[in-house]
């Protein structure tokens, strides 16, 4: 059982969603939006490092 704040839902609920979020590609997906969001604040053209 997870230590969950007691206004979240019951933990097999927050798993379910996390569970399905991490398989469909989000938080892969969120991570590179973010971190093309924070090149762009800090003037970096996008695409690879050199």
């Amino acid at each position: 059982m997870a230590l969950l704040p007691h206004d979240f839902p019951n933990w097999n609920t927050v798993y379910g969603y996390f569970a399905k979020w991490q398989s469909d590609g989000i938080f892969a997906q969120l991570n590179g939006l973010l971190r093309e969001l924070v090149r762009q604040q800090e003037g970096k053209h996008r695409g690879k490092a050199r």
